[in-house]
């Protein structure tokens, strides 16, 4: 027997001391009658509990090389875990920017790519929750190929700590092996079916 999901009473959200983060307090009615009192994290406390589905969050950048023989990495010292994680270029969509316009804008800041092409995948592909154990947080991702790069043209947040790594599927293969340096879960899913031959620019 198929098992009754929660029905949600209410929810409410409430500031996290300082910052664009909101805790939301939803109150939901379980299947046997008990409630239960449910914390999100959210960055828009008046868009809907299931948050930004029509524009994103923010966009996570599949980076390609001419060639499509390299991957675009970002080694970044993340606050939140007190060490430095690898990830796909990322950002925040700004109030009024489309995906695409949050990422080329992204691209330029941390590493100075002043020309790109992206692969039709907006608004092909949906747009997708970040953890939404946790959050209702949603982003989109967009898949391109570099054009032309000029890195005096980067200009990063002196809150940031980047590095732009370049890699082909062996560099992948052995970073996806290494512990010392930590990828997120997305990374690492996008890493390993690529090494394993994924085509990600069968379109180009």
């Amino acid at each position: 027997m198929k098992r009754k999901a929660p029905r949600m009473v209410c929810g409410q959200a409430c500031k996290i001391a300082s910052g664009p983060l909101h805790a939301r307090l939803i109150n939901y009615e379980l299947a046997d009658g008990r409630t239960k009192v449910y914390t999100s994290i959210t960055r828009s406390p008046d868009a809907l509990i299931q948050g930004r589905l029509e524009t994103p969050d923010g966009v996570n950048i599949l980076l390609f090389d001419k060639e499509g023989e390299r991957i675009l990495l970002e080694k970044e010292f993340r606050m939140g875990v007190n060490a430095y994680v690898y990830n796909l270029p990322q950002g925040l969509v700004d109030e009024g920017e489309t995906p695409v316009q949050a990422a080329q804008r992204e691209l330029l800041e941390e590493c100075g790519v002043t020309k790109l092409d992206f692969l039709a995948t907006y608004p092909l592909l949906p747009v997708a929750y970040t953890a939404p154990g946790m959050t209702n947080q949603t982003e989109q991702l967009l898949i391109g190929r570099v054009l032309e790069v000029h890195p005096e043209a980067a200009i990063q947040s002196p809150n940031e700590v980047i590095e732009q790594v370049w890699v082909d599927r062996e560099e992948a293969m052995a970073i996806l092996e290494q512990t010392e340096i930590r990828l997120t879960a997305k990374t690492q899913a996008l890493l390993y079916g690529w090494v394993w031959g994924a085509d990600f620019l069968h379109s180009f």
